[in-house]
């Protein structure tokens, strides 16, 4: 009942402390004019309401503080990691704890400076944890075993994998018995060692290496694209006279014949993990590209297959863009953000597109 009561304060603090801020009304014109300067100013601003309405930040308050920043930056839980704790020795705040994405290390320490906190000692361990060395991929060689919460038989059942799926191991546990693991679905969980065989890279990657050429499906989303190259970017737009990142993909998708949800981080829990910062030679066209700035999904591409991909972003509109540095389209600012990939078209045959099983 104790843990009852503090969870539904916490909702409660969130839903009173956490009210809108209009950047119109701040900067006296709309959203789409406003600089990033102003952005940065407006978003100082939102940290400040959301997380401290009083203007007074409290260092009793610390482990409250990062209970809000999970929840409103860790996007879905169950496809990500974001477990930290902080100690405060008077002077300093020292975080530890375990994250899946830099962005949320960095956000983190960004939002409580923001606060007012200055001295802070970051210690948080991004996943993947390098104990695991280089065998830190592995390929289920059960009938199929569970992905449980945590790392015990009797742990929680919360999802299943069969044999000859791909997962990216994470970290293992102190008796190496099990491995916490994202499946081919993106859902982590605690996964039996016995039932896996480790391997490098390398050859999970030719495990995971799908032959079908994307080269027909690369020409479609060609044609629909580019005619409406450098349109402006418009927030909430989804039509040709003005798209966001979210209304791109939609847009795309659409004429595929596919809907897709309105928003990026909505878009992100759809089809299967292809890809990841290190591990990008499976992209195929019509992949959707995710990005993050503080943790929070909040940009999403389609990618051509390889190191090439679509995008709608505030200044240029409607663009080509590449991960490849050698590229003249080469976006460091989305290559640094790039976080996953999801696919939701597995294949075209015979003119048909077919949608990804997972």
């Amino acid at each position: 009942m104790k843990r009852f009561l503090c969870l539904l304060f916490l909702l409660l603090s969130i839903s009173v402390f956490a009210q809108p801020l209009d950047p119109g009304e701040i900067f006296n014109k709309p959203w789409e004019e406003v600089t990033r300067e102003e952005r940065q100013e407006f978003r100082r601003r939102r940290t400040i309401a959301n997380y401290e309405p009083s203007g007074k930040p409290s260092r009793d308050r610390i482990d409250y503080y990062i209970r809000i920043y999970k929840s409103m930056n860790v996007f879905d839980p169950k496809i990500t990691v974001f477990e930290v704790k902080a100690e405060d020795n008077g002077t300093t705040v020292i975080l530890t704890g375990d994250v899946l994405y830099s962005q949320y290390k960095s956000g983190l320490e960004r939002t409580l400076n923001s606060l007012g906190f200055d001295q802070i000692e970051n210690n948080i361990n991004v996943l993947p944890d390098s104990d695991l060395g280089k065998m830190g991929f592995a390929v289920v060689t059960a009938s199929s075993t569970g992905i449980r919460r945590n790392p015990s038989e009797r742990s929680e059942h919360m999802n299943e994998v069969v044999k000859g799926d791909g997962l990216r191991l994470l970290k293992s546990d102190e008796t190496g018995e099990w491995f916490l693991a994202q499946g081919p679905d993106a859902y982590i969980g605690w996964v039996a060692a016995a039932d896996l065989k480790r391997m490098e890279l390398k050859e999970w990657a030719k495990h995971q290496k799908i032959s079908e050429s994307d080269h027909a499906l690369k020409e479609e989303i060609e044609k629909i694209v580019e005619p409406i190259l450098g349109i402006p970017y418009v927030w909430g737009g989804v039509t040709d006279k003005g798209l966001d990142c979210s209304g791109l993909t939609q847009y795309v998708y659409k004429r595929l014949g596919i809907n897709l949800p309105r928003d990026a981080d909505e878009q992100s829990n759809v089809g299967e993990l292809v890809a990841f910062p290190d591990y990008m030679e499976n992209l195929r066209a019509g992949d959707l590209l995710f990005f993050s700035g503080s943790g929070r999904i909040s940009h999403v591409a389609i990618s051509l297959g390889g190191l090439d991909f679509y995008e709608s972003v505030n200044r240029s509109g409607v663009r080509f863009s590449s991960f490849d540095p050698d590229s003249p389209a080469y976006n460091n600012r989305s290559d640094e953000r790039f976080v996953f990939a999801k696919r939701i078209l597995r294949e075209k045959t015979r003119g048909k597109l077919v949608i990804s099983d997972q």
